[in-house]
């Protein structure tokens, strides 16, 4: 999915630089790098690389997410980083999402999560993914 969507952005003419699992600590600071300094116009990474530590994307006007996890901690990480510093023009998070997959719950868990730890009830229990199967059916 990152490779196709690179790929695809590239075509269009922009500066894309994939982060994720594949690339050596090298790469990784010239990726920064090139952000920091207007070489890159879009940074694609995945949720398991660019969870934590990617403070020089405070820079980005979109995140756009696809293919998200239930880890509503990094999500939450995640959206709150483009909100870093001082900026003059609006941020915006977009979700994209196939309707009627599974990626429709985990936006919908996340949102609840989102929610709950805006009202500062972050108790670790309300987390727990439930089996639906185990639930009855009425």
């Amino acid at each position: 999915l990152l490779d196709d969507a690179v790929d695809a952005l590239k075509k269009e003419g922009y500066r894309v630089a994939k982060y994720d699992g594949n690339i050596s600590a090298k790469e990784k600071k010239a990726v920064e790098d090139g952000f920091r300094n207007g070489e890159i116009d879009i940074f694609v990474g995945n949720q398991a690389s660019g969870g934590y530590g990617l403070d020089f994307l405070k820079e980005c006007t979109y995140s756009i997410f696809i293919s998200n996890d239930y880890s509503v901690e990094t999500r939450h990480q995640a959206e709150k980083r483009a909100e870093r510093g001082e900026f003059s023009v609006a941020r915006t998070v977009i979700d994209i999402v196939v309707a009627g997959s599974v990626e429709s719950k985990i936006i919908r868990a996340l949102k609840q999560g989102n929610e709950l730890l805006s009202k500062g009830r972050s108790c670790k229990a309300l987390f727990d993914l439930v089996d639906e199967s185990l639930l009855p059916v009425f």
